[in-house]
């Protein structure tokens, strides 16, 4: 459905002002799949999380078990990679699950759904204020891609920016010495 959706899209768009894409064979495909978002092509695939994830969303059944487990694949490449999750993580996500109130409230029913107070909150405008030395820091697989963390980069002062090669969202669960390592260098570059 999601393909066929956005095969219509793109058939109305680009694909109508170029060549028509075709397989390795020669005979004409389907429909072709360009991933040039969040997860680039290498994720994206027939079975996508991302693909389940956006129908059930506009489906409204977020409750849905394929949409939980969707959730969960999605997370354990994007947020923590370190699978099974070590308990601190596991604490974390319990709590939320436990009493969702503020996490429901800010940012909606998960990190891609935001349909909470911050949904369109930005503090984009105001980064230029920060005095202090900064340290931004993101994993490679992180679903706060290059794109959302270069404003921060490009508007605070006094940054650095690093990121780990090895971790989504948590490199301080994910590769937790080299992270501490990196924090406590910059804490002693500015002490």
């Amino acid at each position: 459905m999601l393909l066929d959706r956005q095969g219509r899209v793109f058939a109305a768009g680009s694909y109508s002002r170029s060549r028509s894409p075709g397989k390795a064979s020669g005979h004409p495909a389907r429909f072709v799949l360009l991933a040039m978002g969040k997860l680039g092509g290498v994720e994206l695939n027939y079975s996508s999380d991302i693909d389940l994830i956006a129908l059930y969303e506009a489906d409204g059944t977020t409750d849905h078990p394929d949409y939980v487990a969707a959730t969960k694949a999605f997370y354990d490449r994007h947020v923590c990679r370190v699978v099974p999750n070590p308990p601190e993580v596991v604490r974390t996500f319990a709590a939320i699950e436990a009493d969702p109130t503020v996490y429901h409230t800010m940012n909606g029913p998960n990190e891609f759904h935001v349909i909470g107070t911050m949904r369109n909150w930005t503090i984009v405008e105001r980064l230029q204020l920060i005095e202090a030395p900064t340290l931004a820091f993101r994993g490679f697989y992180d679903e706060a891609t290059e794109a959302c963390v270069q404003p921060f980069l490009d508007r605070i002062p006094d940054v650095e920016g690093m990121v780990f090669p090895n971790s989504s969202h948590m490199p301080h669960v994910e590769e937790k010495d080299d992270c501490l390592a990196a924090v406590g260098r910059f804490l002693a570059k500015h002490d």
